[in-house]
């Protein structure tokens, strides 16, 4: 695969699995004013299905000294105190009191599951002093520029779109180095309160005439394919006024919560 380890980068997460950890998650759900049936709804299957294989045949089966009959024993137990709903939404929220020390902190968080917005913002969490954050969330900004321009061109990641990707950094470096830079120089102007639709209205005009030369310059479009690609990104209202209530959260003091799917900007 072109992409392999040039511009992939494996990144391991060391949390705890056992029963203790599983109790912290339903914990921190109720904390949040959620119980185990409503998180439910929230939750991706094949991700919590991992988790709880992970808690029993690793977790569970090395704390049992790996035995395979009290292991059978455990499960019958398990089951019997918990339903397989239950137990499959405590598995996925493994990670949940993470949440606190980023809450805190001024790390940020990429969600795969837009679903998870509701809650996490329903969390008992202080959120960090923002004033001396602003050149982060300058580059919370900017990210979320810089995809919403590429995202349309470049995703999903099909072949022909993996090979375009790897094209494109290969050979156009400068060029989206200063695309980056242009949408960097933008989010600092863009960053004050005010309507979404004035800053939705605002972008677009930005990306007319002010970045069209670094869109056209990465994406290798003559004048008119650019600004005919301009027009069909914002065919998708609910995206730029996702952005333009993003821009405003954070620029009211708020955490910059921002959710997405698989995403090919590797750049």
């Amino acid at each position: 695969m072109p992409l392999k380890d040039r511009h992939f980068k494996a990144v391991w997460v060391v949390y705890s699995a056992n029963d203790a950890a599983l109790s912290a998650s339903q914990e921190y759900l109720e904390s949040a004013g959620y119980d185990l049936e409503t998180a439910h709804r929230m939750i991706n299957p094949l991700n919590a299905a991992g988790e709880a294989i992970r808690h029993i045949f690793l977790e569970k089966f090395l704390e049992l000294g790996e035995d395979t009959g009290r292991l059978y024993d455990y499960c019958g137990s398990l089951f019997r105190e918990t339903s397989p709903d239950n137990f499959l939404t405590k598995s996925y929220f493994l990670r949940l009191p993470m949440m606190k020390a980023v809450g805190q902190s001024t790390q940020s968080l990429m969600l795969t599951n837009p679903s998870l917005l509701e809650l996490l913002d329903s969390m008992p969490i202080e959120p960090p002093d923002v004033s001396a954050s602003n050149e982060r969330f300058d580059d919370v900004i900017s990210w979320e520029l810089f995809r919403r321009i590429l995202s349309p061109r470049l995703d999903p990641l099909s072949e022909t779109n993996v090979e375009l990707i790897n094209n494109l950094v290969k050979n156009r470096k400068d060029e989206i180095t200063r695309l980056k830079q242009r949408c960097l120089r933008i989010a600092s102007e863009i960053k004050e309160p005010g309507d979404r639709k004035d800053t939705e209205s605002e972008i677009e005009r930005i990306l007319r005439f002010e970045i069209n030369n670094e869109i056209s310059d990465v994406l290798e479009l003559d004048r008119q394919a650019t600004q005919s690609f301009i027009t069909e990104l914002f065919c998708d209202e609910k995206t730029w006024l996702a952005f333009a209530a993003l821009v405003a959260g954070l620029a009211s003091g708020g955490i910059p919560l921002t959710s997405g799917a698989d995403n090919s900007c590797f750049f």
